[in-house]
């Protein structure tokens, strides 16, 4: 639950069943109760949530910081450079320059030292406008130091600059997401795309879950597939900058890759069924995302991605024995959780190269979960595989395993 203007979140409890929340409207006062059975934290870095189920972080904090908001032309000092975040040395190193909502507002962040005394009362209309001033470099720029937060005296607004992760996505009926459990400096750029991918990676399990088609189970992933990736996007987002401020490049993104990390992570947890040592390639493998492929459906062009969700989606190679096409069962197709699609026959595949994208061979099968990860795979579909299939979805919706009698 995130934090509303509208409404101001008051005591949960939860039990065996469920979540209860004391919610309070803030236009009237009145107070009234919520009751569901999951609460998603998606509660701020300083999640008052997090705080009260005394789930603790790990990390550091790299500064603290004030923001001043303020209104000027930098036209001049820019020289037409694009300017999306900027890293300065003054005032001080670390200094950072961003955009705020329109051509002439911007926000710059310095760094502060409490410990040698330094505090947000320092931070005077005058002093703010020197420091605005020295990062630009133009000591007689026409500024305009706007409140830190609209409607409020507040010259400056303070917050950390930080890297730490949860050590806990999850206690009992309550899951937490985005800030709530892992904060990162913003070299990269990958904090925001990091809690998305975490509420990518929930919805569909808690739908799965609600709905009735998978054991509560299934929300026993969450942590292990999310939490690995937002601790190397830490360390990542860390490194560039450490770099940065000390005017040093960028080493590490290049080292590593933004795309590859924020795109090219896998997941190991019960929700994939792994190959093993089966000497397929790593395109398709399970745990990472589906790959893109220019396809034909319905005689219009779409890519693979577009071809996932909301359920499951089995993929069949376009020589896959067509007679051998799953059992309608709970686990497969029986509550309309699994769509079975043949290359070939409902989509084209143009450029041919469907099955060595997707490390199988022509006769091969894939099965992608609705945020487009692969489940599973194999390089040739045979009766006994449907059989493995509907094995492979009981367990990635951990629910009981199906009979070898049943899969008959």
């Amino acid at each position: 639950m995130a934090r509303s203007r509208r409404a101001k979140l008051g005591e949960v409890t939860q039990d065996a069943d469920g979540v209860t929340a004391s919610v309070t409207d803030r236009a009237s006062g009145r107070r009234y109760t919520v009751r569901a059975r999951y609460l998603i934290a998606a509660d701020g870095h300083r999640s008052p949530l997090r705080l009260a189920l005394g789930i603790r972080t790990r990390g550091r904090r790299l500064a603290h910081v004030v923001n001043i908001a303020f209104e000027a032309n930098l036209g001049a000092a820019l020289r037409g450079r694009p300017v999306g975040l900027a890293y300065l040395a003054r005032p001080v190193p670390g200094t950072l320059l961003a955009r705020l909502d329109g051509a002439d507002r911007w926000v710059l962040m310095v760094p502060y030292d409490p410990e040698r005394g330094e505090g947000p009362a320092d931070f005077t209309p005058e002093r703010c406008a020197a420091d605005i001033r020295a990062a630009v470099g133009v000591p007689d720029l026409a500024v305009r130091v706007l409140p830190a937060v609209p409607g409020t005296g507040r010259a400056v607004h303070t917050w950390e600059l930080a890297s730490w992760v949860a050590e806990e996505y999850r206690r009992g009926r309550i899951l937490l997401a985005g800030d709530a459990v892992h904060v990162m400096p913003p070299s990269g750029g990958l904090g925001a795309n990091t809690g998305i991918q975490d509420v990518h990676n929930l919805a569909w399990k808690l739908a799965a879950v609600l709905q009735g088609r998978a054991g509560a189970g299934l929300l026993d992933t969450y942590e292990p597939e999310r939490r690995p990736v937002a601790e190397l996007t830490c360390a990542l987002s860390t490194r560039l900058q450490e770099e940065r401020a000390g005017a040093g490049g960028e080493d590490a993104a290049a080292r590593v890759g933004r795309l590859a990390l924020g795109l090219g992570y896998r997941y190991d947890s019960e929700a994939v069924v792994a190959d093993g040592e089966d000497g397929l390639g790593e395109s398709g493998r399970p745990g990472t995302r589906a790959p893109h492929l220019d396809l034909v459906r319905d005689g219009r062009a779409c890519s693979s991605i577009d071809l996932y969700g909301p359920g499951f989606t089995l993929l069949l190679g376009p020589a896959a024995a067509a007679d051998a096409l799953p059992a309608p069962d709970r686990c497969v197709a029986g509550d309309g959780c699994l769509e079975v699609l043949r290359i070939g026959r409902e989509v084209a595949d143009p450029s041919g190269r469907w099955a060595a994208a997707h490390g199988v061979g022509s006769s091969g099968a894939v099965l992608v979960r609705p945020d487009g990860f692969v489940v599973w795979r194999t390089p040739v579909w045979h009766p006994g595989t449907a059989r493995e299939l509907s094995g492979a979805l009981a367990r990635v919706l951990a629910l009981p395993r199906p009979s070898v009698a049943a899969g008959r």
